[in-house]
C-alpha cells in the first residue's frame, strides 16, 4: 500500500503486508485501569461503519491475563494499564516526548490491533485514525495491516464559528459541528459572540436572535469534552459593540453616532463590561477568553478624542486592553484579542503583558501569498516574546461559496510559517458578515483542510487531499465529489463587474442586485457568456453530485447544501442569459411597431422569460429557508428571506409593467414607450 487515506497525514507510517478483517467474533479490549473516556473511545471505535455495515456491535472488555490476543482491538494508556505493558514492543518509540500529549502508537496486524498512547487525547486520535482505515471490500470490513506513531505539530488546533451575524445553530448541529471536527483531530472550537448570549441582568441584549443561554453552553462543553474538543468563547469589548449600542438603553456608551464602539471616555462603558463578563466569563470552561477589540476605527474620533490627542490612540487603545485584562484576570483566565489594531499601533506591541494570547489574523487575498508574506506579522510578536494564533480563514463570507484558491494558499502558508516560528494554536475562521447567508455545508473543506495543515504542516500533501478528503467525509468512492467544491468555487472568477474592485466576490453582490436597473446589474461585462459560464458550472456540478449520491455514505445531509449553491449559481447564470433575452425581446417589439403580431408576441415572450426566473426563485427561496431551519435557529432566517423577496419584487414590478404597456399598446393609437423608460437598458 503506497499510500493511506486519512486526513490529517500521520507523521510516521510503515506499510506492512496483510490485513485485519473485522468480524462479529472481534472483540475490543481496555486495561484494568481504564477511564471513562476510554470506555468512550471505545464505544465510538464500534460506532458508525462497524455497526451499519457489518451490522455487529463489537463487545468492550477488561482484559485478563487468560484473554487470547487473536481478533483483538486493544486501547491502552500506556503510564496506566500495567497489565498490557508485557504485550506492548514500543515503549522507547512512544516515549518521544513529541507523543506526551496527544500522540499515538497504532500497530495493526492480520491477529490484532493496538492503539497505545500516553494521556486519553492520544488515545482517542488514535482510534480516530483507526476509524478511517476501515475499508469495506469484497463484502466485508477490512483494515490495512500497518505501523504508525503520530502526533500534531501544533498544540491548539481550532475552528471559530460566527454566531452573530444571523446564524446561530441548533443544539444538534452544535454537536454534529464538534463530533467532526473531532474525527479530524481538530481540538477546539471558539464561538464568536457580539450579542447572542442570554444575559440575566441585560436581557435586551440577547433578547429574539437565538441566543445560547448558560445552561446550553454547559451541555455542549459537556458533549465536546468526550470528544476531546474545548470551546472557547470570543466576546467582543470594544469594537463590533452595535448589536449592544442599537438600543436605546446603551446608545450614550458608543464612542460616535455610528454606535460601532464602546467609548473607553465612559465611565460606565467598564461597568457594562464587568456586569456582561459576570455571566458570560464564568459560563465557559476553557482557560481562554477572547476579548476581540478588532477593527476600532472610530477610536478617539469621538467621545475619547481628548483622550486620544493627549496619550495618543495606540496608548487610548492598550490602556483599555490593560483594564479589561484586569477584569479577566480575576476569573483565573488567559486573556485573548484579535492582532490587528496591536499591527496599527506597533509601538504598544512590547508594553503588552507576556501572558497575553494574540490572534493573530490574515486571510489572504487574489494575489495568493507565500509563506514569507506572513512572516512579518509573526516577528512582530515573537520578537515580543508574545504567545499568538495563526488565524487563517474559509474565505466562505460575502461569497456565493467559498473561494478556494484563496483559503487553501492562506491556510497552508500561514501556518506552515507559524509552525516555523513555533507557534502553538491555530484557529481557521468561518465569518458570516452581512446576514451569514452561506450554509454550513460549504466550508467543511477549508475546515479538514485546516486540520490536516495544523496536525501535520510539514506533510500536507494538496496533491491528494482532495481524494482523502472525500473518502473520509462522504465515503467510500465518493472521491469525484472533490471536484464539485472546485466547480463552485470558480463562481468567485467568473463574474467581473465594471467597477473599481471593492468586494471578495462580484457574484455575490450581482445576485442580490437589482435585475434591472442595479448597480452591478447594468455593468456586467459580457453578461450572456458570463451566464453560459455560471450555468456550466452549476450543471456540471449537479451532475456529479447526482452520480455520486447513492454512494454517500457519511454526512449526506451536507450534500443537500452543494446542490442548493449549485441550483443558485445556476440561477444566476439563467438570470443573467434571460434578461438578456427580456432585452432583445423587447427591442424586437419596440422595432417592429406597425406589426401587432411581433410585438405582443415579442413582449409575451419577455413576460414568460420573467416569470420563469420568478417561479425559480421562489424554489431556491423555499429551499433555502429548509436548509436553515435544519442546521440553524430561527432568528436571523428573516433577514435573508428578505433579500428574496426583495427580488422577488424586482420580477414583480417589471411583469406588472410589460403588461401594462402590452395592454396600452392594444389600445386604438397605442404604442411602446421608449426603452429607456421602460427601465431595460439596450446593448447594441
Amino acid at each position: 500500500m503506497s499510500e493511506i487515506k486519512v486526513i490529517p497525514n500521520p507523521k510516521e507510517v510503515r506499510p506492512e503486508k496483510g490485513e485485519f478483517v473485522l468480524n462479529d467474533k472481534t472483540r475490543i479490549l481496555l486495561g484494568r485501569a481504564h477511564t471513562r473516556e476510554d470506555e468512550l473511545a471505545a464505544k465510538l471505535l464500534r460506532k458508525g461503519r462497524i455497526e451499519s455495515f457489518a451490522k455487529i456491535s463489537l463487545p468492550i472488555k477488561v482484559f485478563s491475563a487468560s484473554e487470547k490476543l487473536e481478533n483483538v482491538i486493544i486501547l491502552s494508556i500506556f503510564d496506566r494499564d500495567e497489565d498490557l505493558r508485557s504485550i506492548f514492543r514500543w515503549q522507547d518509540a512512544l516515549f518521544d516526548e513529541r507523543l506526551k500529549e496527544e500522540g499515538y502508537i497504532l500497530s495493526i496486524t492480520s491477529g490484532r490491533v493496538f492503539i497505545a498512547a500516553r494521556t486519553e487525547a492520544g488515545l482517542f486520535y488514535g482510534v480516530q485514525t483507526l476509524r478511517q482505515l476501515i475499508e469495506e471490500k469484497e463484502g466485508r470490513l477490512r483494515i490495512p495491516c500497518l505501523w504508525i506513531r503520530d502526533w500534531p505539530s501544533i498544540r491548539y488546533r481550532g475552528v471559530m464559528q460566527d454566531i452573530s451575524r444571523g446564524q446561530v445553530l441548533t443544539m444538534e448541529s452544535f454537536k454534529k459541528l464538534i463530533r467532526t471536527l473531532s474525527y479530524f483531530k481538530m481540538n477546539l472550537l471558539s464561538f464568536y459572540i457580539e450579542h447572542t448570549f442570554s444575559f440575566e441582568k441585560h436581557p435586551l441584549i440577547g433578547r429574539g436572535c437565538g441566543s445560547l443561554t448558560r445552561e446550553e453552553i454547559r451541555e455542549l462543553e459537556e458533549y465536546a469534552r468526550d470528544y476531546h474538543v474545548e470551546l472557547v468563547p470570543s466576546f467582543q469589548a470594544l469594537g463590533h459593540f452595535h448589536q449592544i449600542l442599537k438600543h436605546k438603553e446603551y446608545a450614550h456608551l458608543a464612542e460616535t453616532e455610528l454606535r460601532w464602539s464602546l467609548s473607553p471616555a465612559e465611565e460606565e462603558s467598564y461597568k457594562l463590561l464587568e456586569e456582561l463578563f459576570s455571566e458570560i466569563v464564568p459560563a465557559f470552561s476553557s482557560k481562554f477568553f477572547n476579548i476581540g477589540c478588532d477593527e476600532v476605527w472610530d477610536l478617539g474620533r469621538g467621545k475619547s478624542r481628548k483622550m486620544a490627542e493627549e496619550m495618543g490612540k495606540g496608548k487610548l487603545y492598550l490602556s483599555h486592553i490593560l483594564r479589561v485584562k484586569k477584569m479577566l484576570d480575576k476569573y483565573g483566565k488567559t486573556t485573548m484579542l484579535w492582532g490587528d489594531m496591536l499591527l496599527h499601533y506597533p509601538e504598544i506591541i512590547p508594553e503588552l503583558p507576556k501572558d497575553i494570547v494574540v490572534m493573530n489574523w490574515h486571510y489572504g487575498s487574489k494575489r495568493l501569498e507565500n509563506e514569507d508574506y506572513y512572516r512579518p506579522f509573526i516577528e512582530a510578536f515573537q520578537k515580543a516574546a508574545l504567545n499568538q494564533f495563526a488565524c487563517t480563514g474559509t474565505s466562505s463570507w460575502l461569497r456565493l461559496f467559498p473561494d478556494l484558491r484563496i483559503a487553501n494558499r492562506n491556510i497552508r502558508c500561514f501556518i506552515s510559517e507559524a509552525h516555523r516560528y513555533g507557534v502553538k494554536g491555530i484557529l481557521n475562521t468561518n465569518w458570516g458578515d452581512d446576514g451569514n447567508y452561506n450554509l454550513l455545508g460549504y466550508s467543511w473543506y477549508g475546515f479538514c483542510f485546516s486540520a490536516e495543515a495544523s496536525w501535520s504542516p510539514e506533510k500536507l500533501d494538496e496533491r491528494t487531499f482532495d481524494e482523502r478528503f472525500c473518502r473520509q467525509f462522504f465515503g467510500q468512492d465518493t472521491e469525484e465529489l472533490s471536484q464539485v467544491f472546485w466547480l463552485l468555487s470558480q463562481v468567485n472568477y467568473v463574474v467581473d463587474i465594471d467597477l473599481p474592485e471593492k468586494y471578495p466576490s462580484w457574484a455575490f453582490l450581482l445576485f442580490w442586485d437589482d435585475p434591472f436597473q442595479g448597480k452591478y446589474s447594468t455593468k456586467v461585462r459580457e453578461p450572456s457568456e458570463t451566464g453560459r459560464r455560471l450555468m456550466q458550472i452549476s450543471s456540471s456540478a449537479l451532475k456529479i453530485i447526482f452520480r455520486a449520491e447513492k454512494r454517500v455514505s457519511k454526512n449526506k445531509k451536507w450534500l443537500d447544501d452543494l446542490s442548493f449553491a449549485a441550483r443558485q449559481i445556476g440561477h444566476l447564470g439563467e438570470r443573467l442569459l434571460l434578461i438578456e433575452e427580456v432585452k432583445r425581446s423587447y427591442r424586437r417589439a419596440y422595432l417592429n411597431l406597425e406589426d401587432e403580431k411581433v410585438v405582443t408576441g415579442s413582449l409575451d415572450e419577455a413576460i414568460t422569460s420573467l416569470r420563469r426566473l420568478k417561479k425559480s426563485l421562489i424554489e431556491l427561496k423555499d429551499e433555502y429557508q429548509r436548509l436553515w431551519l435544519r442546521e440553524n435557529r430561527k432568528p436571523g432566517l428573516e433577514y435573508n428571506l428578505k433579500r428574496y423577496e426583495k427580488l422577488l419584487k424586482c420580477y414583480d414590478e417589471k411583469i406588472l409593467e410589460l403588461e401594462e404597456i402590452k395592454k396600452a399598446y392594444m389600445e386604438p393609437g397605442g404604442s411602446l414607450p421608449k426603452r429607456e423608460w421602460a427601465g431595460i437598458n439596450d446593448r447594441k
